[in-house]
């Protein structure tokens, strides 16, 4: 896992080129797209909680870098705890703990999601039209499956990505898959394997205990 998360899931990469200039402002958002991002919103915001399996692919367009790796996580309201490998990112939406276990080291900060220069990849399932131009990317072919694409093109310009693509399987209200195409050129790439809806979570899942960790080097940054 990268050593920070803004190596891995800057958007969300995650972060999801050049900007897109003026022209944007005068486009309008295709009210089908925005209709199938509503219910995806609306399908994933009835549960309680949830957990899934995904795989992240990170590879930039000069190929350069292309690697893929495992990750779990989970989600209550805005808190959300992720497992990569050796990494554990977790966030009770007061702090967030960054915990590298190659070299036992745990980094706290306080939490705002709108001041973070990642985007977890619980945000997508509560991306909303209000902050992005949101057009149909049309209907594509994988793995023997239909799924329509969802392309969403951020309003702030200041962000760190350019566009985030949603895989929608065809006549579903579930995501499949979300490309995050970065300013960089690096684009992350998030497939869902397996997911689980209203899992038993605890207070815990969403917090990080240093103290439960021997010789641990704690590098507490709040406030």
């Amino acid at each position: 896992m990268l050593t920070a998360p803004t190596s891995v899931l800057r958007f969300l990469a995650f972060s999801l080129f050049a900007l897109l200039g003026s022209s944007l402002y005068a486009q309008k958002s295709d009210p089908a797209s925005v209709a199938i991002l509503r219910e995806l919103k609306a399908h994933y915001a009835a549960y309680k909680s949830m957990s899934m399996d995904f795989a992240l692919q990170i590879k930039d367009q000069e190929n350069t870098m292309d690697e893929t790796r495992k990750g779990s996580m989970w989600v209550q309201g805005g808190k959300f705890r992720i497992q990569m490998g050796e990494q554990f990112i977790i966030s009770d939406t007061k702090s967030i703990w960054v915990y590298q276990e190659d070299v036992n080291e745990v980094q706290i900060n306080n939490y705002d999601a709108d001041q973070e220069d990642f985007m977890s990849p619980s945000e997508l399932f509560n991306l909303t039209e209000a902050d992005y131009l949101v057009l149909s990317g049309g209907t594509v072919s994988e793995g023997g499956a239909s799924f329509q694409v969802i392309e969403l093109s951020p309003l702030d310009k200041s962000l760190d990505y350019h566009k985030i693509k949603l895989y929608v399987p065809a006549g579903s209200k579930t995501l499949k898959k979300a490309v995050l195409l970065g300013k960089d050129g690096i684009h992350y790439t998030y497939r869902i394997e397996k997911f689980s809806a209203n899992p038993a979570v605890s207070e815990e899942t969403f917090r990080f205990y240093p103290e439960r960790y021997l010789n641990i080097e704690v590098i507490d940054l709040r406030d």
